[in-house]
């Protein structure tokens, strides 16, 4: 024995009990190579059958129709604003400075 460890006692009065079995001890079998192929096909095909039912969405009525034109005419040319696709005015407001307190901090 290594030293430093201590000894386990020797003639004990107490009658040493076995463990009970676990009850699903003996009656573990690991699957066959055909359950295996058939948990494997069911897999692949129940991932195709999502997929299928992602891509054609059974119940949609069909493909939808784009909304209306407007009734407001192209642009004849030279014509810059005042028609569909015509030049949009945007207005540029300058960002405001930051506070004294912030910009002298840095």
């Amino acid at each position: 024995m290594r030293e430093g460890l201590p000894r386990p006692p020797t003639g004990s009065s107490r009658p040493t009990v076995p463990l009970p079995e676990p009850p699903l001890a003996g009656r573990y079998r690991p699957f066959s190579p055909r359950q295996r192929l058939r948990l494997i096909g069911g897999t692949i095909a129940f991932v195709i059958l999502l997929w299928l039912l992602l891509i054609f969405q059974p119940g949609r009525k069909g493909p939808r129709a784009l909304p209306p034109r407007p009734d407001v005419a192209n642009c004849p040319p030279g014509q810059a604003s005042g028609c569909a696709g015509a030049l949009a005015q945007v207005r540029l407001v300058p960002a405001a400075s930051a506070p004294a307190g912030i910009a002298a901090s840095r």
